[in-house]
């Protein structure tokens, strides 16, 4: 992964997402947002990992499930690897949210800056 730091800085950013089975369910759009790139750049990285086996990467809908290698990192007991259950922590971008949602997170924020500023002042 010396080639591409950005596959690199993207399976850190899966392994600190992963559940205990290893696995993440996130968007090309989350990983885009995150390291500021092209869903092309994303794309070549997952590619890499892919290809290196460091993720193996399901379908589930249209969404990804990126599995990390076990032999990598593991965190669950013993060797229950076999088994092909999956309870992924899920990473959602606010840009991928229905509008209405959108307007709703964009109030918590301001509510949230406010009381920030109030709390500066005090």
């Amino acid at each position: 992964m010396s080639k591409s730091p950005i596959a690199y800085r993207i399976f850190k950013f899966l392994i600190n997402g992963m559940d205990d089975y290893n696995a993440v369910i996130c968007s090309y759009k989350v990983l885009q947002e995150n390291f500021g790139v092209s869903q092309d750049t994303v794309r070549r990285a997952i590619k890499i990992l892919k290809e290196k086996r460091y993720i193996d990467v399901y379908k589930s809908g249209t969404s990804n499930v990126y599995a990390i290698n076990k032999n990598i990192v593991w965190n669950s007991w013993g060797t229950n690897y076999n088994y092909a259950k999956f309870g992924a922590n899920i990473i959602i971008s606010e840009s991928e949210q229905e509008k209405s949602v959108q307007a709703k997170i964009k109030a918590v924020k301001h509510k949230l800056l406010c009381i920030e500023i109030a709390l500066k002042k005090v």
